[in-house]
């Protein structure tokens, strides 16, 4: 699985996206895509701050999102296993500053302790 965070997804909106990123995501098959609806609703509240451009970003966030990009929930559940993610790594010395960075990582990358 890929959890494609905001920071990912508000590159590939611009108008030029990066050729290395868009080769990159191409070598990933879309069916293990993913977003979360905290991302999403990132992307959304970017778009509406810049009120001269909002109609133009929802189009293509639309655009890129596509139909079948799935976007997860981020509920209880995902709320406690950050709060368990982020304590670990703090101990280990490698801390997170807030929950976009936790999203950073792919839960096929975290430590034992935050998989149920």
């Amino acid at each position: 699985m890929y959890l494609l965070d905001t920071d990912i997804l508000s590159h590939l909106v611009r108008r030029m996206p990066s050729p290395v990123l868009v080769a990159k995501l191409a070598k990933v098959p879309p069916e293990i895509q993913y977003t979360s609806s905290v991302t999403l609703g990132e992307l959304i509240y970017g778009a509406y701050r810049l009120a001269e451009r909002t109609s133009v970003l929802l189009q293509r966030i639309d655009e890129v999102l596509g139909p079948d990009l799935a976007v997860l929930p981020f509920d209880a559940t995902a709320a406690r296993r950050y709060g368990e993610l982020r304590a670990h790594l703090e101990r280990q010395g490698t801390p997170i500053g807030d929950a976009a960075a936790a999203r950073r990582y792919r839960p096929d990358t975290w430590p034992d302790c935050c998989h149920r």
